[in-house]
Order: C-alpha cells, then sequence, then structure tokens
C-alpha cells in the first residue's frame, strides 16, 4: 500500500524559533522565506523518494507541489511527522547550512530534527570534506575537545557562516597594524615554494597569462648567494615582491625527471645527523620574509606528500617566527579535476601541530581560483605581524 505525503499546515506561532543561525534575520518577507525552505525541502523529498531503492525505503505517492503550497496555511494538519525520523534526518542532510536556518522556522518538529546531533555529527564528517578552505582557526579537530556540540563545532568552521559572520560583525584588531605595511612603506615579501612548483606552470601563468590577476611591476635580485631574487606584483587587493624556490633545477622540472625520489636543493644533509636541513642561504633569506606560499599537487594524496621533508624544513620554528603566516595552495588544472580535500591536505601536512596562523586553500591552475583570497589572507596577517 502506498502512502501519500501531504504539507499542508504553516508555522506555529506559539512556537519560539531558533535564530542562532538565522542568515536573514533582517528579512522582512516571513512568508516567502518559508514557501523558499518549503520547496527546497520538497524538491529533496521528491529526489530521494524518486531514485531510492524500494529495498530501503518504501514507495510513496506524491502529491503536486503547486497544491500544496497554495495549501501552505490552510488549518488542516500535517503527515510530514509521519515520516520515520531516520528518513527525515537523511532528508535534511541533504540542505546547506542556509536553508536548514530557514527550515529550522517552519514548525517545531522541522526545528527539533534539524537540531538533532545525528545529523549534524553526519553533515560535519560529510561537508568538512567539500569544504574549498580551512585554517588554523576552523579545523574541526581543534574543538573535538571541548565542551561544543557538533552543530556548534560545524558553526564555527563553515567558511560560509564564517564568510557571513565577518561581513556583517563589527570585529575590532587583536593588534596593532604594522604601519610601515599598512601605509605602504614597505611591500611585504613573500616566499613561494613547494613540490606543486616543479610541473604546475603556476609562476608562469601567474606572470604572463592574459587572466592574470597580478601585474608585473618590477623584479629585485637576490641577495644570499644569488638565492632571493624575485618579481613585484601589484593587484586589486596590494602589492606584493614574490620570491620562487624551486627544489629542483629547471632542466629537471622540464623533462620531469624526478618520479619517486625528490632531492631538493634547498635542503642540504647535517653533518652529525641524517636529518635534512635548510641549506644556509635559504635559511638567511627565510629570515627576512613576511610570508610562505606552499604548492601542492593535489591530483592525489601521494603528490599532497612529495616534498613534505622540504616543508618540515622551511616552517621549522628554530629559525622562523612563529608569528609568519603560511599559505597552502591545493593546485589541480582545473575545478573538473578531483582534488585531495583542504581538510585532508591539513592532516597529512600535520599543520595542526604549527605554532604559527596557516591556511589550506583550493586553487584551479586554469583560472588562479583560490588564489587571490589566499594572498588577502596573507596580507592580513602581515599587517599584524
Amino acid at each position: 500500500m502506498k502512502d501519500e505525503i501531504q504539507f499542508s499546515n504553516g508555522p506555529n506561532p506559539s512556537v519560539q524559533i531558533n535564530t542562532n543561525l538565522d542568515f536573514e534575520s533582517n528579512e522582512k518577507d516571513t512568508e516567502g522565506s518559508l514557501h523558499r525552505a518549503f520547496d527546497s525541502t520538497f524538491n529533496i523529498i521528491k529526489g530521494i523518494y524518486r531514485f531510492s531503492s524500494s529495498r530501503t525505503l518504501p514507495q510513496i505517492e506524491v502529491v503536486d507541489r503547486t497544491e500544496c503550497r497554495d495549501n501552505i496555511n490552510n488549518e488542516e494538519s500535517a503527515v510530514f511527522s509521519d515520516i520515520p525520523v531516520q528518513v527525515q534526518l537523511v532528508i535534511f542532510l541533504y540542505l546547506d547550512i542556509k536553508s536548514l536556518c530557514r527550515s529550522s522556522r517552519v514548525c517545531s518538529d522541522w526545528l527539533s530534527v534539524i537540531n538533532d546531533p545525528l545529523l549534524w555529527n553526519k553533515k560535519l564528517t560529510q561537508d568538512s570534506l567539500k569544504w574549498q578552505m580551512v585554517d588554523h582557526l576552523s579545523h574541526p579537530k581543534l574543538y573535538k575537545i571541548t565542551d561544543l556540540s557538533s552543530k556548534e563545532i560545524y558553526i564555527k568552521c563553515c567558511p560560509e557562516y564564517r564568510r557571513y559572520n565577518s561581513k556583517y560583525s563589527i570585529n575590532f584588531p587583536k593588534q596593532i597594524p604594522n604601519l610601515r605595511y599598512y601605509f605602504g612603506f614597505s611591500i611585504p615579501r613573500v616566499v613561494m615554494f613547494g613540490s606543486g612548483l616543479d610541473s604546475s606552470g603556476l609562476v608562469r601563468g601567474l606572470l604572463w597569462s592574459k587572466g592574470s590577476p597580478f601585474v608585473v611591476k618590477g623584479m629585485f635580485p637576490g641577495q644570499f648567494d644569488g638565492i632571493g631574487s624575485g618579481v613585484t606584483l601589484q593587484y586589486t587587493g596590494g602589492t606584493v615582491n614574490m620570491i620562487t624556490l624551486y627544489g629542483l633545477s629547471k632542466s629537471e622540472r622540464e623533462n620531469q625527471q624526478v618520479k619517486d625520489i625528490r632531492q631538493s636543493r634547498l635542503l642540504v644533509q647535517h653533518d652529525q645527523t641524517d636529518e635534512m636541513i635548510l641549506s644556509p642561504s635559504v635559511k638567511e633569506l627565510i629570515s627576512t620574509v613576511d610570508a610562505f606560499i606552499y604548492i601542492v599537487n593535489a591530483t592525489d594524496a601521494e603528490s599532497v606528500m612529495f616534498g613534505k621533508e622540504e616543508f618540515d624544513a622551511m616552517t621549522d620554528n628554530k629559525w622562523l617566527s612563529d608569528k609568519i603566516p603560511i599559505l597552502v595552495l591545493c593546485v589541480v588544472p582545473e575545478a573538473s579535476v578531483n582534488s585531495v580535500s583542504s581538510l585532508d591536505v591539513a592532516d597529512q601536512l600535520d599543520l595542526l601541530q604549527l605554532t604559527r596562523p596557516w591556511q589550506v586553500r583550493q586553487c584551479h591552475l586554469d583560472s588562479l581560483y583560490g588564489f587571490i583570497p589566499g594572498v588577502n589572507w596573507l596580507n592580513k596577517h602581515v599587517m599584524c605581524i
């Protein structure tokens, strides 16, 4: 026997609505907002039951959506609660955080289901692997040992909510800005390195691509045994002196001779141990820089780890201030290519062990997607060094 689902009830005016996640608290068109929440959830319901197997979910005859919307304010009792709670959780799991906030305002039943810890546990695990960016303040593992619920952790770490919060909140600076950078007396010196530079063509795209957001304003020579030369790049958000350190020689990069073993020319072997450390000239150079950009090939997990020895040596606190920020760019050729998630890259590089500010961000080589937001984040932290 087929069950028929009908939605005809409106919001319960006696219920106190949870507005902790309300992205549109100033929205006056409440009825329109509820209709949009209804439509979004209704489409998910239709999709789930249309394509799900009859062995896992019962066959359900869904009435026309137009009729449901016409009856949304009728006094007829709703039967959405007749759906098993487990199925309701699956339905709401398909919604993004903004739609969940809207849906929680529909009625007390929906609010109760949406606040279920199981929903937020699953959503945090599932969605965090899709986040384009994660940093030293938004990695979910930072809050696992706290008393925060999964919902609170999701809100604290979700990039969408953080963007909204930074846009509409008044945040006073915790540190006095560095005036020499703030007023343009000095230009931030940024070192870009990593195994992802070996064959990606990223530098060529930054300097010479027609779609590059940067304009080359000049060049400057190296100061430490020829190391440290670079270019001055200007973009809408400011100016940076970009220094590129290749771990391989030009011939090795062009011929792609290195497959399984990568011996970085930035490193030398310690005299008394087998540990690989930075060469003296590189040590001198990084003592003068303000930020780092680490480029990884994010097409697979193995490529991410290729060159980690160089990363560990470069970010060692023995010769580097713990205030120097580092931006990790997960580079893939284009958006259609699968990429290792930002969260997984952060875990593979053990970034939670660092005491300095860090951010991992997805980057597409063809469009340079993600590069400018990352550089803006670096500049923000450099201003407070």
